[in-house]
């Protein structure tokens, strides 16, 4: 299945960056009096933004091996997630995070490492909700504990 990830904490950071960048930017060229360009530009650039810090990653469940298969179909600007395969008796259980532009998976793992995956929210429409609610009914089915808040 495919799903939607999106990167926000560094999206948030170049899009911090990018507020006196652009000010100075328009400030040079002299356009300090035109905020509907001003405006419409900032918009622009924001959009591009979620452009490159978004990505497409394919789950694979495998019941007959207990795999999942994490492999980019796009993959952003940023991201700690590699193509990998995860033996599920790797890991020791997993967290759920509900949030308002991207919802998080955080997988902790037996050797101590984590994996955490953000599933973006803002351009889906509800189809990724679906998705995840699969991924987590297979984690759970799967007899892998949830740990709680």
């Amino acid at each position: 299945m495919k799903i939607k990830t999106l990167n926000v904490t560094f999206m948030v950071i170049a899009y911090l960056i990018s507020i006196p960048l652009q000010a100075f930017f328009w400030a040079i060229i002299g356009l300090k009096a035109h905020y509907l360009i001003l405006l419409f530009s900032h918009f622009i650039f924001f959009i591009y933004l979620i452009y490159i810090f978004t990505g497409t990653l394919i789950i694979d469940f495998n019941n007959d091996k207990d795999t999942l298969t994490l492999e980019w179909d796009k993959k952003p600007i940023y991201t700690k997630i590699e193509n990998q395969v995860i033996l599920l008796s790797e890991i020791k259980n997993w967290k759920f995070f509900n949030g308002r532009g991207a919802d998080r998976l955080k997988i902790y793992f037996n050797s101590g490492e984590s994996l955490i995956i953000d599933f973006n929210n803002l351009i889906d429409f509800g189809e990724n909700s679906k998705k995840v609610d699969q991924l987590l009914f297979f984690l759970n089915t799967k007899n892998i504990k949830q740990q709680l808040a």
